[in-house]
């Protein structure tokens, strides 16, 4: 094919192979005879040659149709495969499905995910994980079908968020302390957890401790401690685009 060629131009050039008329061409493609006959007249100056000649029958193929048209459309057929939605049956579908979540959302509500997605897919093998430093990966490989992690904006765009439940977190503040100011609680010393798969969200920490302040939660043995929540983040269904 030459370096010049308009491919939008093809569609007409399958349907002109498949119809031989230039008025059926047209009402399929929504346009005019006029046009599709001007499409044919830049099909045969990029391509180098007649495409059709006219008989008594209507628009016959030259050889160099009758050689080139076969893999037009399966490229075409591929392109719109690759772009149309992936459909399974749900009620049917008998395979493994794996899911990569963090410790905090698992038990907040990883006990419902499963009881949910066994009811959509009851057939189906069904396996949690604990979503670690390498999951974005093996979701990338297909290794792993979903991942369930804060919304992480500095994701590679290769991967697909959505959003599926929004979380409250909060600060555990002992009842001498409830009068403090935003500011004040969090110039004061905090103590963490480390968990599996924190460093996928490393950056997504830092921004929201520069916009909303420290995003951790204070364990120790006090009594009487009232909440003070801090920010609301989102919880977000990981998957790679290419899987």
């Amino acid at each position: 094919m030459p370096n010049n060629l308009d491919y939008n131009l093809l569609q007409t050039f399958v349907l002109l192979y498949k119809h031989r008329n230039l008025k059926l061409v047209g009402r399929s493609l929504g346009v005019t005879e006029s046009a599709v006959s001007k499409h044919l007249s830049k099909l045969r100056e990029q391509l180098d040659d007649p495409l059709f000649v006219r008989d008594s029958q209507g628009l016959e193929p030259t050889a160099f149709t009758e050689e080139v048209v076969p893999s037009i459309i399966d490229g075409i057929n591929t392109i719109q495969s690759a772009l149309a939605k992936n459909t399974i049956d749900c009620a049917n579908y008998d395979g493994d499905i794996t899911i990569a979540i963090i410790p905090v959302m698992h038990i907040q509500f990883g006990a419902q995910l499963l009881m949910e997605l066994k009811a959509t897919f009851p057939l189906a093998s069904i396996s949690l994980l604990t979503y670690d430093n390498h999951t974005t990966q093996d979701i990338a490989n297909g290794n792993v079908d979903l991942g369930v992690n804060y919304f992480n904006p500095t994701l590679n765009k290769s991967m697909y968020q959505g959003r599926i439940k929004t979380l409250r977190h909060g600060v555990i503040l002992p009842s001498r302390m409830a009068d403090l100011s935003d500011e004040e609680v969090l110039d004061l010393p905090f103590v963490g957890m480390a968990a599996r798969g924190r460093h996928d969200i490393k950056i997504l920490l830092q921004e929201i401790t520069a916009y909303f302040g420290a995003f951790r939660s204070v364990i120790s043995g006090l009594s009487d401690h009232p909440f003070r929540f801090k920010p609301i983040t989102d919880a977000a269904i990981i998957r790679s685009l290419f899987a």
